[in-house]
């Protein structure tokens, strides 16, 4: 058996490699467009060319690997859809506290200053 030589350049795997690999260039940069801090009044047409591109990548990526394995690309973008949500979900829910504790030590302040 170690006589056998496999084929380094084999184009059939190197193409579904290469699907997978888009897929996942389009999972971070909708990553990146997630944790982006940039205030909607701020967007230029630029940013949301940008956004565009992305939603189709990771769109034409995920029909792709539809093509190969069926149902892989659209459970990896339900993946991504509901992880997102979560992630949205748990910055608010920081952002709620925040805001709290940030009313409590307002009220604190303006009873401390009634006092005086």
């Amino acid at each position: 058996m170690s006589d056998l030589k496999l084929p380094k350049n084999n184009k059939y795997m190197d193409s579904k490699k290469q699907n997978k690999d888009n897929i996942e260039n389009a999972f971070n940069d909708f990553k990146k467009l997630l944790s982006d801090k940039t205030h909607p009044d701020n967007q230029t047409p630029a940013y949301h060319n940008n956004v565009i591109s992305t939603l189709n990548r990771l769109l034409v990526s995920a029909d792709e690997l539809d093509g190969i394995n069926p149902g892989e690309g659209i459970f990896g973008l339900i993946v991504l859809a509901l992880r997102s949500c979560l992630k949205l979900r748990d910055d608010n829910t920081k952002l709620e506290v925040e805001l709290r504790d940030l009313k409590l030590e307002i009220n604190r302040l303006k009873k401390n200053q009634k006092v005086k």
